[in-house]
């Protein structure tokens, strides 16, 4: 879940969201997960994206399909 939140997060921004000098430095960047705002995307779909990104593996989307749903009820608003 948390790499699918990372590829949303990177669509949404148009860069990289972890890009350390070294792939260790990416790799440790990743494991802090802080994660800056995106610039320009409504506040629920940046929460969506944050939910996926959670540091917390129990606050994160359980499912594909838990996600799925989030995004199709922002959608249909």
């Amino acid at each position: 879940m948390f790499s699918l939140g990372v590829v949303l997060w990177e669509l949404l921004a148009g860069r990289r969201l972890f890009k350390g000098k070294t792939d260790y430095e990416t790799l440790m960047l990743a494991r802090a997960a802080q994660v800056p705002p995106l610039a320009d995307v409504p506040p629920a779909l940046e929460a969506i994206v944050r939910k996926a990104l959670a540091k917390d593996l129990e606050a994160r989307y359980q499912t594909v399909i838990e996600l799925g749903d989030a995004l199709e009820g922002l959608r249909a608003r």
